[in-house]
């Protein structure tokens, strides 16, 4: 066994890489973990920083918390790609690479070291937080990775990244890719033409759903609404933008309810303020939700969520 030490980040990484005269091959699937109950999303949220990543619950007064490099996720920036057998061995290592967020530039989705890597994990899904605008060639390359399921972190608002970014180049590129699309079970975006929203819905197995960017000043047509509520597998649905206060789309109540996490302005439609009623749920409406996260929550919304059971409720204000 050789131990290489390499600089990634600031950090000292030992990578344990056998000789390549004597390294042996991964058996097929080795890497490959139970799968997630397709009508149900894994537990990971959104985070601007590092892209899709596994949820961490808080404990009480604490409000952050240390992400390890090489445990909760992995910058493909500063890999060593001039040694392309280095790089093979340190990604097919990684422990539990189907729920590790991987930061990777676009410019290197056409590495055949990235490529061989996940043939021999063989993860069955890969979180990618991708950083640029890929090139056509590019976008053919992410399509031809091996994992099945992809996580995907386009162009989001961070405050700082997307005006370096063009959402809405990124989805026209996917919805010229059938193929690709349909293994989307993930997507974080920010973009800020309106005819997205329709895109959007033809994601075939979309689970999990964060919008970011201009567009969330606009509320979403109902038949958009209708379109994504129909979705089978969408589960979790992110609108929540902190950049554009009160002005955050919603999804209509009774799709909502039927999400296991829901994060917008607010869940009822209506304007107290202005002294418009929210329209009435009927109490033959169920509620599957877990988590909600609302800017302000009056009596008849938390009256409303009062029929979730095990609910988790945070509340901004």
């Amino acid at each position: 066994m050789l131990w290489r030490a390499f600089i990634l980040g600031g950090a000292v990484l030992l990578c344990g890489c056998p000789s390549t005269s004597s390294a042996p091959s991964a058996p097929a699937g080795a890497a490959h973990h139970e799968r997630t109950d397709p009508r149900r999303a894994p537990d990971f949220t959104w985070d601007s920083a590092v892209g899709w990543e596994r949820r961490f619950e808080f404990p009480p007064g604490v409000t952050s918390h240390h992400r390890e490099l090489g445990r909760d996720y992995f910058d493909l920036e500063y890999v060593p790609w001039d040694d392309p057998e280095l790089v093979v061995q340190m990604l097919s290592a990684l422990p539990e690479l189907e729920s590790m967020s991987l930061l990777l530039p676009s410019k290197r989705l056409c590495e055949p070291a990235l490529r061989d890597s996940l043939a021999r994990a063989a993860p069955s899904r890969l979180l990618v937080h991708l950083g640029g605008d890929p090139s056509a060639a590019e976008w053919d390359c992410l399509a031809s990775l091996a994992p099945p399921e992809l996580y995907l972190g386009l162009c989001p608002d961070d405050g700082t990244t997307i005006w370096r970014c063009d959402g809405d180049a990124q989805l026209d590129a996917l919805a010229q890719r059938p193929n690709l699309r349909e293994r989307v079970r993930g997507l974080a975006v920010g973009f800020s033409d309106a005819r997205h929203w329709s895109s959007l819905a033809t994601y075939p197995r979309l689970s999990m759903l964060t919008v970011r960017g201009p567009v969330v000043r606009l509320p979403l047509d109902p038949a958009v609404q209708h379109a994504l509520c129909a979705l089978p597998d969408l589960a979790y649905v992110d609108l929540f933008d902190a950049s554009e206060p009160g002005s955050s789309p919603q999804l209509p109540v009774e799709c909502a309810l039927g999400l296991e996490t829901y994060e917008a302005w607010q869940l009822l439609d209506g304007d107290r303020e202005w002294g418009m009623p929210a329209t009435p749920v009927p109490e033959s409406v169920p509620c599957r939700l877990r988590r909600v996260l609302l800017w302000s929550a009056d009596e008849p919304t938390r009256a409303v969520l009062s029929r979730c059971e095990n609910l988790k409720l945070e509340v901004i204000r």
